[in-house]
C-alpha cells in the first residue's frame, strides 16, 4: 500500500540522515524492531537496548498522508486562424480543456527515547502540501504518481532534521 511505501522511505531517509551526520551510531530498524518486539515475550527492552549498545531510540511516523486527485474542465477562448471573419480576423472559438489536479497532505514525526529511562528526549512534527496539474489531452493520459511528490516532502525535512540533531 501508499502507506507502507511512504513510511519505509520515511524511515530509510531518516536512518541515512543520521548515518551521514557522522555524529550518531545508528543501528537501524532491522535490529531495533526485534528488540523491541522481544519485551512482549518477556525480555525487558530496557535491558536489551543497553547490551547492545543503543542509548536512544528514534520513532519516525507518518501522522497523517491525505492525497485528492480530482479532473476540473476550463472553458478557453481560442484564435482559430483557420477561419476568418468577413474583416480577415481570426475567429474565436471556444474549447474545453481537461486538468488533473493532484493535491497532497503530509503529516510526519518523530520521537526520541531515552533507552535507558524511557522517557521521550523530543518530539518534532513536520506538515507539508503540494499540489501540481496536468492538462490531460483527448487521447488518454498515464497520471504521474503522487508518490514522487511525497518523497520530495521527506527529503525537504533531512536538513531540518540534521540541524536540531548534530
Amino acid at each position: 500500500s501508499i502507506n507502507n511505501k511512504v513510511a519505509n522511505y520515511a524511515t530509510t531517509k531518516l536512518v541515512n540522515t543520521l548515518e551521514k551526520s557522522g555524529f550518531f551510531n545508528v543501528t537501524g530498524p532491522e535490529k531495533t524492531d526485534v528488540i523491541i518486539n522481544a519485551s512482549v515475550l518477556g525480555v525487558s527492552s530496557t535491558e536489551a537496548l543497553a547490551k547492545n549498545n543503543i542509548d536512544a531510540v528514534i520513532i519516525p511516523k507518518i501522522t497523517s498522508l491525505t492525497i485528492n486527485e480530482f479532473i476540473q474542465s476550463r472553458k478557453i477562448t481560442e484564435n482559430d486562424y483557420s477561419k476568418k471573419d468577413k474583416d480577415g480576423n481570426p475567429t474565436k472559438v471556444t474549447k474545453i480543456h481537461y486538468y488533473l489536479y493532484q493535491n497532497v497532505d503530509l503529516g510526519f514525526s518523530y520521537t526520541i527515547i531515552d533507552a535507558k529511562t524511557q522517557a521521550v528526549i523530543a518530539v518534532k512534527n513536520f506538515n507539508s502540501s503540494d499540489s501540481i496539474s496536468y492538462e490531460v489531452d483527448k487521447y488518454g493520459f498515464l497520471a504521474p504518481d503522487p508518490y514522487y511528490m511525497i518523497q520530495t516532502m521527506i527529503d525537504s525535512y533531512q536538513y531540518y532534521i540534521t540541524k536540531q540533531l548534530v
